[in-house]
């Protein structure tokens, strides 16, 4: 099981970006990176599908984290707003085997 990710950037800059360099994850947890490239003029939004985190990263409940690392190979130059967390609930790792019951063509 994975947890889709997303996240959007606006261009808020005179120039436009064509890389921003993310780091997501867990506090205190599994953590990755992620460089999107593209285009996104001046006052531009752009949504970004960040890859995966498996779904073991999320049993311990802590915050999720994403955090923009550098715009055009550059540290941002406003970076009061480059971080955005949110609240994840611990997930329940169940024991045991999964039944699975088809009824196919209406017969039993």
């Amino acid at each position: 099981m994975y947890i889709f990710l997303s996240e959007t950037d606006r261009n808020n800059g005179k120039n436009k970006i064509t890389s921003v360099s993310f780091r997501y994850g867990i506090e205190g947890g599994v953590t990755s990176s992620y460089t999107w490239t593209g285009n996104i003029e001046y006052l531009k939004t752009q949504n970004v599908t960040l890859p995966d985190l498996p779904a073991d990263a999320y049993f311990s409940g802590q915050p999720f984290f994403v955090s923009v690392e550098k715009v055009n190979n550059a540290d941002d130059e406003y970076s009061a707003n480059n971080t955005l967390k949110s609240k994840t609930s611990p997930v329940q790792l169940l024991q045991g085997g999964i039944i699975v019951s088809i009824k196919t063509n209406g017969a039993p």
